[in-house]
């Protein structure tokens, strides 16, 4: 699994728990962030990928996390989900395109 988490001023990518935990950038309120990210899944932690971009610049390369992102063979796209903090004031997140693409550039718009 992979999750996006937004705590301490950053966003931070994790899977499975605590299998790994990457700091992606730092972030600022009220101010708009463009997230792309591009995923192999697989059943074998030795074959998946992760890569990532915030705001046009790639912050995560060729990451093999150390953990199957396919839970029993098989796995889904949570695209809207939002766990929040409950440490932090309530907030409010717009997501206003999801795309599917073979090429950065083809989700890049």
């Amino acid at each position: 699994p992979i999750e996006f988490d937004i705590h301490d001023n950053a966003i931070w990518v994790r899977g499975n728990s605590d299998a790994y935990n990457k700091r992606l950038g730092s972030i600022e309120r009220d101010k708009v962030y463009k997230l792309v990210y591009h995923v192999k899944f697989s059943t074998s932690a030795s074959k998946g990928l992760l890569e990532v971009w915030l705001n046009d610049q790639k912050v995560l390369s060729g990451f093999r996390p150390p953990c199957a992102m396919m839970n029993g063979g098989s796995s889904y796209w949570k695209g809207a989900t939002m766990y929040c903090d409950p440490r932090i004031p309530p907030l409010t997140v717009f997501q206003n395109a999801h795309r599917y693409g073979r090429t950065f550039e083809s989700v890049n718009a």
